[in-house]
């Protein structure tokens, strides 16, 4: 059974958090962390795959997104404040288990945010689950052009750039369907602001890779075209880690996990989670 709650950060936001346990003793604990604009209430089905095959898993939604509070949605102030949630709240889950190991499982922004939090906190887990990395998102932007978007999001941090097209998240259309249904997720174009963000994580991000360590499955779609799969090349190009696997699924788009073939998906993560626990 999947229990909910609340904790508070230091800067006075409220985060939605949830934890699920197994029938039995935990093998090692799953942190998951979720995508832009989305929520962890669309990860029912991937909590309770985790949690058969004997996982404790925990969560929460970023702030400005979900159930969790802040001001714009979406648009939080910069990368270090989700850091820290998810050191805070994954460092509390690991200390509910005691002697046992803490895997991040992130997708699409939520892999940057765990990039970002393995490079800055290197003993926070014991393996790390990318699914849809964005680290190749500007990568049809000149190099020389993309710290002009920094520039441009300080000064037109309101200007909306195009939304998310459902159809690219899944082939499936109950999933393109749900995604618009639902009230939690923020359909509305991007910020310019948005885009800034990950205009000044996604080079430290780059450039900090050989710091990475741990073990590592990564894991993207041939025919994403949101989140480029570069960007899963390149996390595990650069990451140093002697222990790590890139698996590309054919025909798959970016929510593997909710695609035709999330069967297959789930079960190669908790294939590799048993061989790392």
């Amino acid at each position: 059974m999947i229990q909910t709650g609340t904790t508070q950060t230091p800067d006075g936001l409220t985060l939605h958090t949830f934890s699920a346990l197994p029938s039995g003793a935990p093998k090692a604990v799953v942190y998951l962390v979720h995508g832009i604009g989305e929520h962890t209430g669309r990860y029912v089905h991937v909590i309770e795959a985790l949690t058969a095959h004997g996982y404790a898993v925990y969560g929460h939604d970023h702030r400005h997104h979900g159930r969790s509070t802040g001001e714009p949605r979406v648009g939080f102030k910069s990368f270090d404040g989700t850091v820290e949630d998810l050191k805070r709240q994954a460092e509390a889950a690991k200390a509910k288990h005691a002697g046992l190991k803490l895997f991040i499982y992130g997708h699409s922004m939520g892999s940057l945010i765990s990039t970002l939090t393995v490079i800055r906190y290197p003993s926070l887990a014991d393996g790390f689950v990318s699914s849809g990395s964005p680290l190749g998102v500007d990568a049809s932007i000149p190099a020389p052009l993309r710290p002009l978007i920094v520039l441009l999001s300080k000064v037109l941090p309101n200007v909306a750039i195009a939304p998310i097209d459902n159809t690219k998240l899944s082939r499936d259309p109950k999933v393109q369907a749900d995604y618009d249904s639902d009230p939690l997720n923020v359909r509305k174009p991007t910020t310019l602001h948005v885009a800034g963000l990950f205009g000044a994580a996604l080079p430290y991000a780059r450039a900090n890779l050989g710091t990475v360590r741990l073990p590592l499955l990564v894991l993207h779609g041939d025919e994403d075209t949101l989140t480029p799969l570069v960007g899963s090349q390149t996390l595990h190009g650069g990451a140093a880690s002697p222990d790590k696997t890139l698996k590309v699924y054919p025909k798959l788009r970016h929510e593997l996990h909710n695609e035709p073939e999330q069967g297959e998906v789930l079960a190669d993560i908790t294939a590799w989670l048993d061989a790392h626990r």
